[in-house]
């Protein structure tokens, strides 16, 4: 029993001489990286035990005591702190490219995401992608983009409506010229739109066979409202009017989504 007693307390003693030049170690990387100042880290825990229960209160008290940019060890991780406007100022628009390269946390690395292949990610085309699919859930219960490469067509398609919509138009200026649309400015956009309303019209299509074979519908959406109205008046389905709000509905939300 002795002889495994101290068999044990060599092992320990051996773990923490190991960990002790290991810290050594690192601690002299880290002055060489030239770190901000900070609290003393603990053994393996660093300064995890100083965040408490209110982290953004323990950060604000130990920036008034390391100031406004501090270095943190959380667990392995060495983290820097930005406390002062101004300091956070610097650093993401002065000195952003060091940002580029963050940690990737653990949870966001599941189901083959392009953080997890090392593929770089369109923000624009996903923020569109979100914001077009919240629209058309409003609208129709579905998302409208569902894959990455349609968001390109879809986006662009935007974009030529929103562009032909804003060029001066010399028929707006001599209203006798409409009707030859000297620009062609009125055609083009005729053609936009339409890829639009065809898109819609394919979802109203499909929404009204389901209602034809279920005999109800279970979807709280625009489209549905739009179709109970029509019933309570007892008048025939006007698709074309429907397409149409469709469109009336989505250009002032797809017009700041470009912008």
């Amino acid at each position: 029993m002795e002889y495994l007693l101290s068999i044990m307390l060599l092992l320990l003693l051996i773990a923490f001489t190991l960990y002790f030049l290991l810290s050594k170690c690192t601690k002299n990387n880290s002055n060489m990286i030239d770190l901000p100042p900070g609290p003393t880290p603990l053994p393996f825990i660093g300064n995890l035990h100083q965040l408490g229960k209110k982290p953004h209160r323990s950060l604000a008290k130990l920036a008034e005591i390391h100031g406004p940019i501090m270095s943190l060890k959380l667990g392995k991780i060495i983290t820097i702190v930005i406390s002062s406007p101004n300091m956070a100022k610097e650093i993401l628009q002065t000195h952003d490219h060091f940002l580029s390269n963050r940690v990737i946390p653990n949870a966001v690395q599941v189901h083959d995401q392009s953080s997890l292949i090392n593929e770089p990610v369109e923000i624009g085309n996903m923020a569109f992608k979100m914001a077009i699919n919240l629209l058309s859930n409003t609208i129709f219960s579905l998302d409208l983009v569902e894959s990455a490469g349609t968001v390109g067509d879809f986006k662009e398609l935007v974009v030529n409506i929103m562009e032909e919509c804003g060029k001066p138009n010399i028929a707006d200026l001599f209203p006798s010229l409409k009707m030859f649309d000297p620009q062609g400015i009125k055609g083009r956009t005729y053609a936009y739109a339409g890829k639009i309303i065809d898109i819609f019209q394919r979802l109203i299509d499909h929404r009204l066979k389901l209602r034809e074979v279920q005999g109800f519908d279970t979807n709280n959406d625009m489209l549905n409202t739009f179709l109970n109205i029509d019933q309570a008046n007892n008048q025939d389905m006007n698709k074309n009017k429907i397409q149409h709000l469709s469109l009336v509905f989505s250009y002032p939300f797809l017009g700041k989504l470009v912008k």
